[in-house]
């Protein structure tokens, strides 16, 4: 491109940028550059260099101080390009005047031809510009269809459309629509159609590029129809799931006008053979293999070279491929069960595919469990639609059965599953008119409506109702005596005058109860630290953040501490799920649950409240000695090691095992507290058993320095950090976070205290 600006403008520009974010430097950098220079080829390894640390770092294997300095390698090196930066390296060569080359890439598809009804198939979508890239870890059968791309953008959009609006087919899908397209590998789609109607229906598959020009956002669609075959419930025979297709139909469409030539049509007959069966009766096992034929530029023979030919039907199997990959795509592709699943993410716990792995197991499952499960560990993942629709159809279902055919054991799962405020009302009018259920059920639902209402003022007030088996509002109460204090009055029991009370029948007032011991807490001094990451996940930007001295829990509240404050507030006591109480974390409790807790235990031991409490709205007072929650910058601080700072990956270790129960080692359950090894500051459990409700909103990170940051004012969902029992080592790290509804309770959930001096 040619520039507007001066040379040296567009050096200081960079410069500062550089100071503010050495990636978006660099990214900037880039797309002012043409392609065809050595400049740009520079700026493209600073940033794979800036990629690689990054992704050392958060693998563990590189220290903070190493990260730093290798950034500051990068920054000397950007400078001098800075520095050198000459007009040429803005211009395309001579030859290359007038319009830029666009990108050029090949879109690969899996749509079987022929679905059962009301059974789910999977179909596969993948693009990618390098032509062995878009083959690599594919199962080749004769639905695979490749076509060449003449344009490819940086950012791409896929969608598998029924044109009948979802009359005749159900589409969901675990991926984001819109997807990053980059010169390494594939990007991949994933979607499930379920067929609703027999007979001979179109799908649409439509790609879109997005770019933008002129300033403005523009898109292309290329749309290509499918012919699928809808045939009566039961397993499709191999015979009719390997019957070629007939070409799909083209159709690209812009905002203003066709756009012809985009893409080249390569016949699917071509992509691959079916081989012959041999006649040994022994080898019947491993007969068929899968013999790949390119139709152009020699495409799929590149594919069999170092190729083993597993023994299923029309399958060529990519044995080389590192094992991850390849557990993956022969779990996804062959076995496709809960079992293999779990298997999976047990196995391979790191992996890029361990998210759509927990996806599609909370889609066999599809039960509530299994749905809430995966959005509170993604809570922000692709999935996260598919799996608040399936809630909201299960939930719709279950409240249908229980109008239809109301039971205990019906409204019982109900309750459990869908616990929140939205559908008491129909389930008041349910129970209500029902006399085998109104005296159990309309109790409880009457209890959780006050509950509503004390933490949502909006929520409308629960109906004036006779409870059976409780007093009515009208019932006659017995008058105070007059002149009488009431707030005062002993009332002793009815004596005969006969017979004056002796000193041995008077009743012994009730020993006043015993305050609950103070929690151990592990003072932290003050000071300054990094928070998040240089370049992380988006809304985790490195910042520093200066913090005054506090105290923080040295272990997790317990389920006996807990359980205390249940039994002194006739709170129900929480499910531990069987696996015992006493010193293990106690679970299963809300973002309000705990600072209730904070405010009570503050109350029994003397100190000033830290929250002012109305209905759903909790304020923190800064000037409070009370207990409380830790801000997430606090609990950061406190798992690195407060001033120390020990640059560990998990809190006081790089080895995961050594301070965290986490999936591998914890047996899928909680364990008593303080038996792992602790961090530098004494502190146990940081790192795994159970995740940690933080005060904070959830919401990006400031981009600048911030003194004791609390969050925003207002959110959706709070912060939990630590990780729990049931995660992989990835979200044991102290840089991890993670947020949900503060409403919502989980069995891997749970929260230790703070206070300030």
């Amino acid at each position: 491109m040619s520039i507007t600006k001066p040379i040296e403008t567009i050096r200081k520009e960079l410069q500062d940028l550089l100071v503010e974010d050495i990636a978006k430097a660099l990214k900037t950098l880039q797309a002012m550059l043409s392609s065809q220079t050595e400049t740009y080829s520079l700026v493209i390894g600073l940033l794979a260099r800036l990629n690689e640390a990054n992704k050392a770092r958060l693998r563990g294997t590189l220290e903070n101080d190493e990260l730093n300095t290798e950034y500051n390698k990068i920054r000397a090196t950007f400078l001098e390009v800075v520095q050198g930066l000459a007009e040429t390296d803005f211009e395309a060569p001579p030859e290359a005047t007038g319009e830029a080359a666009p990108k050029q890439g090949s879109i690969l598809y899996r749509i079987p031809n022929k679905m059962p009804k009301d059974k789910e198939t999977k179909c596969v979508v993948r693009i990618a510009l390098s032509e062995d890239a878009i083959v690599e870890e594919i199962t080749l059968d004769e639905h695979v269809q490749l076509k060449e791309l003449y344009r490819v953008s940086d950012t791409m959009e896929a969608e598998l459309l029924d044109p009948s609006g979802g009359k005749k087919f159900q589409i969901s899908s675990i991926n984001d629509s819109i997807q990053l397209i980059d010169e390494k590998g594939f990007t991949e789609w994933w979607f499930y159609v379920t067929p609703l109607t027999e007979g001979t229906h179109p799908l649409v598959l439509k790609i879109s590029i997005l770019e933008t020009l002129d300033g403005q956002p523009r898109k292309k669609d290329l749309v290509m129809e499918e012919t699928i075959e809808v045939v009566a419930e039961g397993p499709v025979t191999e015979a009719e799931a390997t019957q070629p297709k007939q070409a799909g139909v083209l159709n690209f469409q812009t905002a203003s006008k066709a756009v012809a030539g985009l893409v080249t049509g390569v016949d699917k007959s071509n992509l691959s053979a079916k081989a012959s069966e041999t006649t040994n009766a022994a080898d019947t096992a491993a007969t068929s293999s899968t013999k790949s034929v390119a139709s152009k530029l020699g495409l799929l023979q590149k594919v069999a070279v170092g190729l083993a030919v597993a023994a299923t039907a029309t399958v060529a199997t990519l044995v080389l491929t590192p094992e991850p990959t390849r557990d993956w795509w022969t779990t996804r592709y062959v076995e496709d069960t809960v079992a293999g699943y779990t298997a999976y993410m047990n196995e391979h716990p790191t992996s890029p595919y361990y998210e759509p792995a927990a996806c599609r197991k909370s889609m066999l499952l599809d039960t509530p469990a299994a749905y809430r499960d995966y959005l509170i560990e993604f809570p922000e993942g692709p999935c996260r639609e598919t799996a608040e629709q399936a809630l909201l159809r299960l939930e719709s279902e279950a409240l249908q059965a229980i109008e239809k055919e109301p039971t205990k054991s019906a409204l019982d799962a109900f309750l459990v599953d869908f616990p929140g405020c939205e559908n008491l009302e129909a389930l008041y009018n349910i129970v209500e008119k029902n006399d085998a259920l109104r005296e159990a059920y309309l109790p409880f639902i009457l209890q959780r409506w006050e509950e509503c209402q004390r933490h949502d003022p909006a929520f409308p007030k629960p109906p004036d109702t006779v409870i059976p088996g409780l007093p009515t509002v009208d019932q006659e109460e017995i008058p105070a005596p007059a002149n009488t204090d009431v707030s005062t009055q002993t009332i002793q029991p009815e004596t005969p005058v006969s017979k004056p009370a002796t000193p041995a029948q008077t009743t012994a007032p009730p020993p006043a109860p015993t305050p609950p011991p103070p929690p151990n807490m592990v003072f932290v001094q003050g000071g300054t630290f990094q928070m998040g990451l240089s370049n992380g996940f988006g809304d985790d930007t490195l910042h520093p953040v200066t913090l005054r001295d506090f105290f923080i829990g040295q272990y997790e509240v317990t389920f006996e501490a807990y359980d205390r404050f249940c039994e002194a507030t006739k709170r129900a006591k929480p499910d531990d799920k069987g696996w015992g109480r006493a010193t293990r974390p106690v679970i299963n409790v809300s973002w309000f649950d705990a600072v209730a807790y904070c405010n009570w235990l503050s109350g029994q031991t003397g100190l000033k409240v830290a929250y002012s409490i109305a209905g759903n709205r909790v304020t923190l007072n800064r000037n409070a000695n009370g207990y409380r929650l830790p801000t997430e910058a606090e609990w950061e601080y406190a798992a690195k090691g407060g001033p120390a700072e020990r640059a560990y990956t998990y809190s006081g270790s790089n080895n995961v095992g050594e301070v965290a129960w986490y999936q591998e080692n914890s047996g899928h359950q909680t364990h008593p507290v303080g038996h792992l090894n602790s961090n530098d500051l004494k502190i146990y459990d940081m790192s795994g058993n159970v995740r940690e409700w933080c005060f904070d909103w959830h919401s990006p990170y400031p981009k600048t320095a911030v003194t004791d940051p609390a969050g925003p004012e207002g959110g959706a969902k709070r912060i939990f950090r630590g990780g729990f029992w049931g995660r992989n080592p990835e979200q044991m790290q102290v840089i991890y976070r993670n947020s949900w509804y503060p409403n919502f309770t989980h069995y891997g959930t749970g929260f230790r205290l703070a206070r300030w001096k």
